[in-house]
């Protein structure tokens, strides 16, 4: 890591995310998430015991099926791990995701219908990193199949103005898609 550690410090607590994509059989897209967090100390859980420093506390895991306009025809959760044997009661409570499509709005409509004691806090989390991961890992791999225009890499709608990167009145527009800047 290049960040500058300013005082001695002791590491304490890891969480861990991996998100992978992948292209199935039948057309559609499967996204996958897997969350672990652990202590770098003995962690006294109430319902679980005392759990070795690198035991899991969390670990769940979070599959998406989408088609490729990022409408979600299937979604399914295990938790492996987690501090009370109630938590893994809301998995199938994500199925509400069924129908619903990764759009603008996305992270508010998770919010809204999974916040506080309807979803669980980690899963929900997930959601957002999921739908980043589908947009990686679908529209690029659609581009790459249908390209035609002699390697020229084309601005897509659905990335003006989503990050400093891709604003439309900012430098990299004007320097790759000069016919793209917004004054």
């Amino acid at each position: 890591m290049t960040l500058r550690t300013a005082v001695k410090r002791k590491q304490i607590h890891t969480r861990k995310i991996i998100c992978h994509g992948f292209l199935r059989s039948d057309g559609l897209w499967d996204i996958e998430a897997h969350l672990t967090d652990t202590k770098d100390h003995v962690f006294a859980s109430i319902e679980r015991g005392d759990l070795p420093p690198g035991e899991a506390i969390h670990e769940m895991l979070f599959r998406l099926t989408l088609d490729e306009k990022l409408t979600i025809h299937d979604a399914q959760t295990e938790t492996l791990y987690s501090p009370f044997s109630i938590c893994a009661d809301v998995n199938d409570w994500y199925k509400l995701l069924i129908g619903k499509q990764i759009a603008p709005g996305w992270n508010l409509m998770v919010k809204n219908l999974f916040a506080g004691v309807k979803g669980c806090t980690h899963l929900t989390e997930l959601l957002s990193v999921m739908a980043t991961t589908a947009i990686q890992t679908i529209y690029p791999y659609l581009k790459m199949q249908n390209q035609q225009d002699s390697g020229k890499f084309h601005l897509s709608n659905n990335l003006k103005d989503t990050c400093h990167g891709f604003d439309t009145k900012g430098k990299v527009i004007a320097r790759f898609w000069p016919d793209e800047i917004n004054d």
